[in-house]
C-alpha cells in the first residue's frame, strides 16, 4: 500500500481527519474519515482536503436555534446536517423530559411541537369517557374552537384562523387544561364560550362562558345606536322601545339620526273596510 502523510487529528475547516481508510481516489489519494463540527461523519480524500472545509454543512444558512422553543420543545445543540434532505437536525428537551432529534424545518413550520406526548395525549382524551352531557359539551367546545383556529377547510375558518385569531398553547395542547378552567369560571350546560375582544384569541384572559343575548351583542357587526345618554345595540334597542329591529336598522341605513330610529313610532295603517 502505498504510504501516505499522517494527518490524525489534524483540522480542515471545520473537519477533523480521524482515520485513514483502505479506500483510494482514482490518483491513489487516500481517503480519510473525518468528522464535521455540526456532528456528521464525512469521507474526504486527503487531497480534496485541501479545498473542502465542510461536510457540505456549509452551503445552507445554519440558523442557530439553540435554546429557542417550539411548542413543547426546547432546542439543545446541533446534532448534524442531513445532505439528502439539505436540513439541520437538532437535539430538544420535550417539557416531558424526553429528548428527541428533530429537523430545523418541521420544528418552524410547527409540524413537530413535542417529543409524541402531545399526539399520545390528545388520543388519550378523545378516549377519554366523559360523564354525563357536561364532559361531552365541554368536549364539543374545545374541538370546534381549535378547529375554526387551526383547520384552513374549516366553514369558519375565515372568521378566526384567517384573522389571525388563535387558541393559547395552555389549551391547544390539553382539553383537560380547558376543563379545569370552564369548570372554575362559570360554565353552565346554557352559555357558550365569547371572546371579550372579537379580535382577540381563545385564553383565559379573553374569554368568558355568556348567554345567547350577551354572544349576540358582542359580535363585530352589530351596530351601536346612542340615545338619552344611552349606547345599546339595535336589537335591545328595539326590545327596549318595541320597535321592530329590521324598522330601526333599515332607518339607520336610510341616514336617520339614532334619537328618531328608535323614538319615532312607525305609523299605524287601519285596515279597509
Amino acid at each position: 500500500m502505498p504510504r501516505y502523510k499522517d494527518i490524525t487529528g489534524q483540522r480542515f475547516g471545520k473537519l477533523v481527519a480521524i482515520e485513514p481508510t483502505e479506500k483510494r481516489e482514482g490518483n491513489g489519494s487516500v481517503v480519510w474519515k473525518c468528522q464535521c463540527d455540526c456532528g456528521n461523519v464525512t469521507y474526504v480524500s486527503q487531497n480534496t482536503l485541501r479545498i473542502q472545509r465542510s461536510c457540505g454543512c456549509e452551503a445552507i444558512r445554519l440558523d442557530d436555534l439553540t435554546g429557542k422553543r417550539f411548542g413543547r420543545l426546547t432546542v439543545v445543540k446541533l446534532i448534524g446536517y442531513d445532505k439528502k434532505s439539505n436540513r439541520t437536525k437538532w437535539e430538544c428537551v420535550c417539557d416531558c423530559g424526553n429528548r428527541t432529534v428533530v429537523g430545523a424545518s418541521d420544528l418552524k413550520s410547527g409540524n413537530t411541537k413535542s417529543c409524541g406526548c402531545l399526539a399520545r395525549e390528545a388520543i388519550g382524551e378523545r378516549s377519554f369517557k366523559h360523564g354525563f352531557g357536561t364532559e361531552d359539551r365541554l368536549f364539543r367546545i374545545w374541538c370546534g374552537m381549535r378547529r375554526r383556529c387551526d383547520n384552513e377547510k374549516a366553514q369558519d375558518y375565515e372568521r378566526y384562523g384567517a384573522r389571525g385569531i388563535r387558541v393559547c398553547q395552555e389549551w391547544e395542547d390539553s382539553f383537560l387544561n380547558f376543563r379545569e378552567w370552564a369548570l372554575a369560571n362559570g360554565y353552565q350546560d346554557n352559555l357558550t364560550i365569547d371572546r371579550k375582544d372579537n379580535n382577540g384569541d381563545y385564553c383565559p384572559e379573553n374569554c368568558r362562558w355568556a348567554d345567547c343575548l350577551t354572544q349576540n351583542n358582542n359580535r363585530r357587526s352589530n351596530v351601536y345606536l346612542t340615545c338619552d345618554g344611552m349606547t345599546m345595540t339595535i336589537a335591545d334597542w328595539a326590545r327596549k322601545v318595541g320597535i321592530k329591529p329590521l324598522t330601526i336598522a333599515a332607518r339607520k341605513r336610510a341616514g336617520w339620526s339614532d334619537e328618531d330610529c328608535v323614538k319615532i313610532r312607525p305609523k299605524q295603517f287601519k285596515p279597509k273596510k
